[in-house]
């Protein structure tokens, strides 16, 4: 069963390893997964995306606090 709140848990968790490099790359890879599915419910009314969203949103979030703590403890 689709869970978009258990993914943005697990990839919390994933997050913790990562280095400040890789926190921008993911970041920026999830903003451009963003604008693609956004795109795909905009033009074509893909109404099934919007979950998607959801849990990519989360994501995001999770890149940007991550982000933010990694610069806090430098």
């Amino acid at each position: 069963m689709y869970q978009p709140n258990r993914i943005a848990q697990d990839h919390e968790l994933i997050l913790a390893d990562f280095s400040e490099d890789e926190l921008k790359m993911g970041l920026e890879c999830s903003l451009k997964v963003k604008h693609h599915l956004e795109k795909q419910v905009r033009d074509f009314s893909k109404v099934k995306y919007m979950n998607n969203l959801d849990a990519l949103e989360a994501i995001i979030t999770k890149y940007e606090i991550a982000l933010a703590q990694y610069k806090m403890a430098q």
